[in-house]
């Protein structure tokens, strides 16, 4: 497993796998990056911008490694997902939430951190 650098004021660096999707209207506008963890998930993710989890929900899942990202992209189709370097604060919180299902971080894809808020940049 990779060493992960701590920022100041608690942030730290990995990577978060997103689904690019289309929001509708022209294509150019149309296109936005969502979480792709949970299916009706809606957390849009814009480059630069803190994203926290939508409200009753929580915390958000990133990867410590690229490996680790890149391991879990491996199930998806590539042409539609992406992994994009970021920040994030580590939240105390041991599972995961949305309205339609809980669950624990034991059940998570290998390398999956939780955190409460989340910055993405560039695509690696």
């Amino acid at each position: 497993m990779g060493k992960e650098l701590v920022i100041p004021g608690g942030w730290r660096r990995g990577y978060k796998v997103v689904a690019v999707v289309n929001s509708g209207g022209s294509k150019r506008r149309g296109r936005v990056l969502v979480s792709c963890a949970y299916l009706g998930s809606r957390v849009i993710y814009k480059p630069g911008v803190v994203t926290a989890p939508e409200r009753g929900c929580g915390p958000l899942c990133v990867f410590g490694t690229l490996r680790d990202a890149q391991r879990f992209l491996s199930g998806f189709l590539p042409a539609r997902m992406r992994v994009l370097r970021c920040v994030y604060k580590p939240s105390g919180r041991e599972d995961v939430w949305s309205a339609w299902e809980r669950t624990a971080a034991w059940e998570l894809a290998q390398g999956t951190r939780l955190a409460s808020q989340v910055i993405v940049g560039k695509t690696v």
